[in-house]
């Protein structure tokens, strides 16, 4: 999932992915992980994600993802620390 990149900084894609984390809690679900892009790393961050593992080319698109996990039971609805 990506924002377009002429509509980026306009607060989309942190709809969408505090959309994805709450429906996730409560769905039950512990955690969400996201194979980010590089680029879109400290973004996650920003949402109480953190990095996990060393990144790696992504074999579809040939760009350079991360892995980064977001522990529902410690992330808030805004994407802070509860």
């Amino acid at each position: 999932m990506a924002v377009r990149s002429d509509a980026q900084h306009n607060g989309h894609g942190i709809c969408l992915v505090l959309a994805v984390m709450e429906n996730a809690r409560e769905a039950g679900a512990a955690v969400v992980w996201a194979d980010a892009r590089l680029s879109a790393v400290r973004f996650y961050e920003r949402l109480g994600a953190v990095r996990e593992g060393t990144p790696s080319v992504d074999e579809v698109t040939g760009l350079t993802d991360e892995r980064v996990i977001s522990d529902l039971s410690t992330t808030g609805v805004s994407g802070r620390d509860r």
